[in-house]
């Protein structure tokens, strides 16, 4: 089965900010950035998590970035973190250049679904 960025997005919406990086590594395993642009959950967090995964997934398939991924509303002023602030250095030193890009800061290795 492949997911779309437009399922990923419908994951995200409604659920706490503290399943977002799960539910991300769960799309991860089968999504295809090459889905229509999804529609904004005018959440900024998760409308930026859809584009930051959907960047990222291109980047490992090898396929190019979508150009919605780089619209304005679908990046974050600030940096996110869901972590701890202890670890807020070795996830940003670990962050995938995609996200960090977007204002994302989830070390890479929390990013794979087992």
């Amino acid at each position: 089965m492949t997911y779309t960025p437009q399922d990923l997005a419908d994951a995200l919406e409604g659920e706490p900010e503290s399943m977002y990086v799960r539910l991300t590594a769960h799309w991860l395993t089968h999504g295809d950035p090459a889905g229509p642009r999804p529609a904004l959950t005018h959440n900024r967090v998760a409308d930026t998590l859809v584009a930051a995964a959907v960047a990222l997934q291109a980047q490992r398939q090898g396929v190019p970035t979508p150009a919605w991924v780089n619209e304005p509303e679908r990046r974050l002023e600030r940096l996110w973190h869901p972590g701890s602030s202890e670890f807020f250095g070795w996830s940003l030193a670990h962050a995938p250049a995609e996200m960090k890009a977007r204002g994302i800061v989830v070390e890479a290795d929390s990013l794979v679904s087992v």
